[in-house]
């Protein structure tokens, strides 16, 4: 019915995606609006094209210096056989098959504060 369908507008998002069974990635409102913007940026400066599908990936650096260290950053594509795509609070998040245990209830926010600017990964 009408009503169901206008409470269950006013809950808002899932607080995670669920695959399997267990809750994945919670992109907050704050990150959803930020990949929006720099999404609407880049097409705005004709770096991505209009209908090109984009992504935010992200995950745990497994080698080199930043091994072990969480990162995110905007993707074009990817690959079904090593990642996977969850949504979150509209947004498209890639993941990497191996490390999903490990990704398991992150929460990723967008700060603004006298510090800087920037995305928070919490797990």
């Amino acid at each position: 019915t009408a009503r169901q369908i206008a409470i269950e507008a006013e809950k808002g998002p899932p607080p995670a995606e669920v695959l399997g069974d267990f809750a994945v990635v919670r992109i907050t409102d704050a990150a959803a609006q930020e990949i929006l913007a720099q999404v609407a940026r880049l097409r705005a400066e004709s770096l991505i094209a209009l209908n090109q599908a984009t992504y935010f990936s992200i995950g745990i650096h497994t080698a080199g210096a930043e091994a072990g260290r969480k990162y995110a950053t905007l993707a074009l594509e990817y690959d079904a056989a090593v990642e996977t795509c969850v949504e979150s609070n509209g947004i498209q998040v890639l993941l990497r098959i191996d490390q999903l245990e490990r990704m398991r209830g992150t929460v990723v926010d967008f700060r603004n504060s006298l510090y800087g600017a920037g995305f928070t990964i919490d797990s």
